[in-house]
């Protein structure tokens, strides 16, 4: 019964812990669970890539900085995708949705200084974006069908 009992409260933690990270992000990860940003990164390429549905990225008024190359913000072929209180500058693309994204949202971010501000490439619908500051990118949003 105690081998049971614990089973069930170990399996009880990995559910709950798997509903949001709230550790430290580093440059280049993927992340695959809803995300709250507790530092500022700086980084060199793609900062930060979704790869899964159903996610929310939290900036919690953090920045994210890069070098002129790579993706802020990388999603690829996912769904209800949520990027909110981020500021994301000096990036080939602040936030980039690429291919089938549907029902996403951007919202409440300063996106700066990036080539392009926010590109949605090739397809998708029901995809929001609102409340964000846009300044001075080459483009505030880039819309490619």
């Amino acid at each position: 019964m105690k081998f049971k009992n614990l089973t069930i409260i170990l399996a009880l933690i990995l559910a709950l812990t798997s509903i949001s990270l709230t550790s430290a992000l580093s440059c280049g990860d993927i992340i695959t669970q809803n995300t709250t940003l507790t530092k500022d990164l700086i980084c060199s390429g793609t900062a930060i890539t979704i790869d899964a549905d159903n996610i929310v990225l939290d900036g919690n008024g953090h920045t994210i900085e890069g070098d002129r190359t790579g993706y802020g913000v990388s999603v690829m072929e996912n769904t209800i995708i949520v990027v909110k209180n981020l500021k994301i500058r000096n990036f080939k693309e602040g936030i980039s949705f690429i291919d089938d994204i549907f029902n996403s949202e951007v919202y409440n971010n300063v996106i700066e200084r990036n080539q392009n501000g926010v590109s949605i490439i090739v397809f998708g619908t029901g995809n929001k974006i609102h409340d964000n500051e846009f300044r001075e990118n080459a483009r505030g949003v880039f819309i490619s069908i």
